[in-house]
């Protein structure tokens, strides 16, 4: 979850966006009293698109769960093997 964490964190520090257009424009870490480690991230773009910024959940329990929630749907939940495909998949966003 280090490794990742740094990598958002980077990301947002340099405005880097992805593919669509997005920026991090939130990131927080949060521990529950005795859970795992969750990061939020909120992602928003300019342009005049649908949608125009999703949140992300991230937490490790034995794999990278990601929950992935925009505008107008449901939330949806992915899992990924390592944090690698986790930003492979929020840089193809």
């Amino acid at each position: 979850m280090k490794e990742l964490a740094t990598k958002l964190q980077k990301m947002q520090e340099f405005g880097t966006p992805t593919v669509g257009g997005y920026v991090i424009t939130n990131f927080y870490r949060s521990n529950a009293h005795s859970g795992p480690t969750t990061y939020r991230l909120h992602f928003k773009r300019e342009k005049d698109l649908t949608p125009p910024s999703f949140d992300v959940v991230i937490q490790y329990i034995e794999s990278f769960q990601v929950d992935y929630k925009d505008p107008g749907h449901d939330t949806e939940r992915f899992s990924f093997p390592n944090y690698e495909s986790v930003m492979a998949y929020l840089a193809a966003k």
